[in-house]
């Protein structure tokens, strides 16, 4: 803010070769600026931090430990976000099954389509020689 105020009305672009100086500012005759500025220091030293709390309750732990010891639950970090998936194994199963099944008929249109392609392309060279 300091050097806003020291230079300012002096918008110029900078030259290609500016080297970066280690210049400071003085401090600048500006009671206003200099007031505020340490206005915002001295709130933010009087800024209380609180360590984030990593474990869980007392209470939730007995569910999350018999979750996680019982082997018809899959549990699963989401794909976005912090969420936590708990799915039965056996439709978990059913889902991989039913997106591979599903895959086989995508991949075999799409080569379809590429041979198509390249049929009418063939036909199109022959036609013309």
């Amino acid at each position: 803010m300091r050097l806003k105020y020291i230079f300012r009305g002096q918008e110029k672009e900078p030259h290609p070769f500016y080297v970066k100086s280690h210049w400071e500012p003085r401090v600048q005759p500006s009671v206003t600026l200099e007031n505020y500025l340490e206005g915002v220091k001295t709130e933010l030293a009087e800024i209380k931090l609180l360590k984030a709390k990593t474990q869980p309750a007392h209470k939730e732990r007995k569910p999350i430990r018999e979750l996680k010891t019982n082997s018809e639950k899959n549990i699963k970090k989401a794909d976005k976000g912090s969420t936590t998936v708990i799915m039965n194994k056996k439709d978990k199963i059913e889902e991989g099954q039913v997106q591979l099944d599903d895959k086989p008929l995508e991949w075999k249109r799409y080569i379809d389509d590429i041979f198509s392609l390249w049929d009418t392309r063939k036909k199109r060279l022959i036609s013309l020689s």
